[in-house]
């Protein structure tokens, strides 16, 4: 997999040489408006000339003619468009970068796994790996095996089947070969996968077939902490490593998240990359594929609850990347130091305060992972204690329903098939407290995407990110 970006290379002849020929002129002779177009479809999967002339905010006769001397260059091609239904006169045609499919790589990180995915960016999952980094990985060199992964991968785009992750508007079938299947199939197929406990890297998902080389040409890091792009983990009175607390240890953010990584990641893997919190790539994924106007997303994982917010299209992040933070709404005054600094947090009500509510109805020791497992089973106790779950945080979502009046509130995570009891909890609260129109405006859902909703929402990100530096090269 060839990682340097087009829009970087220095001629035509580099750019061109992916294709294993040569093309005639410079950089130059692309013209601003053409290297902004190479740029945006360095990150996509291919546009229509109207597509490019909205999102790149060019007047058409600009794009039209941009466009026409990159296929003269042989730097793109045109396609069909299979989802357009031709009726009269010439087929409705995309653009895309000749020889080449860019994809996109997606660091998931989180309860000490990271998975790495490689993706087209219509949503084919193209190669995927896990790899053990521990809960407090104690630099950015923790993350090597997974960037050797991505150098390593090859051009897998020419062999194989591709699964889809949630195109939107997929429909069907599990893939077959040759087929996509839905985004509901392969994000149960990759949850089933993440059961099976973490390690060395365990590639997993076949791998898809292209006519043209797959190209990395950006990568996103998700990352299980509240960030601000080009900060790092907001400041904060941090709590020591060392520092304990009667349930357990409290789990400091990662200390070198302080700064934001994206800049030395990107000089090791040439290609620019982002960091974003998973909750916010999860809502940004929920919202490209769901529908849905303004959006809440609730993500519990085994330690605590976190959440995004996707309003008038855009994610909310705040003046300092906390936005969303669900986990760090103060609930008592006399509660544990928290990670963020404050005390009392959501969170310290959550993960093993919850096993420990559960632990004397058992006898062998638990995890929050039986209590899940128990709940699913229907056991009483433990169904009570996630749909008590669902309650505490409804109770603050139904103030946040009646302030932020969305259409939906969207309830995944690491908790399976158990999400629909802590989504029962949350519609009640909902229903009693918040203001009785916002209430009823308010859609709470369970995800149907599971991780690749993550995924999803990252090559939305990336998409945004490229067409808003196409925008500031103007």
């Amino acid at each position: 997999m060839n990682s340097e970006s087009i829009t970087g290379a220095r001629d035509l002849d580099r750019a061109a040489s992916v294709r294993g020929e040569r093309a005639a002129g410079s950089v130059a002779g692309w013209g601003a408006a053409g290297r902004r177009v190479v740029g945006y479809l360095e990150r996509s999967d291919g546009a229509t000339r109207r597509t490019l002339s909205r999102d790149l905010a060019l007047p058409a006769p600009t794009v039209v003619s941009a466009v026409a001397k990159l296929m003269d260059a042989g730097l793109v091609e045109e396609y069909a468009l299979a989802d357009r239904p031709v009726r009269t006169g010439r087929p409705a045609v995309g653009v895309r970068l000749a020889g080449v499919r860019p994809v996109l790589g997606f660091l998931g990180w989180d309860s000490g796994s990271l998975t790495v995915s490689v993706v087209s960016y219509a949503g084919e999952l193209i190669a995927s790996a896990d790899f053990g980094i521990g809960m407090r990985p104690d630099g950015v060199q923790a993350l090597e095996p997974a960037l050797a992964y991505l150098d390593a991968v090859g051009s897998v785009g020419s062999v194989g089947t591709a699964r889809s992750v949630g195109s939107v508007g997929s429909v069907g079938s599990v893939g077959t070969a040759g087929t996509a299947g839905t985004a509901g199939t392969v994000a149960a197929g990759s949850a089933a996968d993440d059961a099976g406990g973490h390690g060395a890297a365990r590639p997993r998902g076949p791998r898809a077939a292209s006519g043209r080389a797959d190209r990395l040409t950006a990568v996103v890091l998700g990352a299980p902490a509240p960030f601000q792009s080009g900060v790092g983990i907001p400041a904060s009175r941090f709590v020591p490593a060392e520092a304990t607390q009667p349930t357990g240890p409290v789990l400091p953010f990662v200390s070198w998240l302080r700064t934001d990584p994206a800049p030395e990641l990107a000089r090791r893997l040439r290609v620019p990359v982002i960091v974003e919190n998973n909750a916010n790539l999860a809502a940004l994924g929920e919202y490209t594929t769901g529908g849905a106007g303004d959006l809440i997303f609730v993500r519990f994982v085994e330690r605590g609850v976190g959440g995004g917010l996707v309003l008038g299209g855009a994610l909310l992040r705040g003046a300092s990347g906390f936005g969303g933070e669900l986990g760090h709404i103060h609930v008592d005054d006399n509660g544990p130091l928290c990670a963020c600094g404050g005390r009392g947090c959501l969170n310290s009500l959550l993960g093993q305060a919850m096993v420990d509510t559960v632990q004397p109805l058992y006898a062998e020791p638990l995890t929050m992972h039986d209590v899940v497992e128990f709940a699913r089973a229907g056991e009483p106790g433990p169904s009570r204690v996630l749909t008590d779950l669902g309650r505490t945080v409804g109770r603050r979502l139904a103030d946040l329903c009646t302030v932020l009046n969305p259409s939906a509130v969207v309830v995944g995570g690491q908790i399976g098939a158990a999400t629909d009891l802590v989504a029962r909890g949350i519609r009640e609260q909902i229903d009693r407290y918040a203001s009785p129109i916002a209430g009823a405006a308010v859609q709470v859902r369970v995800s149907t995407l599971g991780s690749s909703a993550e995924i999803l929402g990252a090559i939305e990100l990336s998409r945004l990110d490229s067409a808003a530096a196409a925008g500031a090269a103007r």
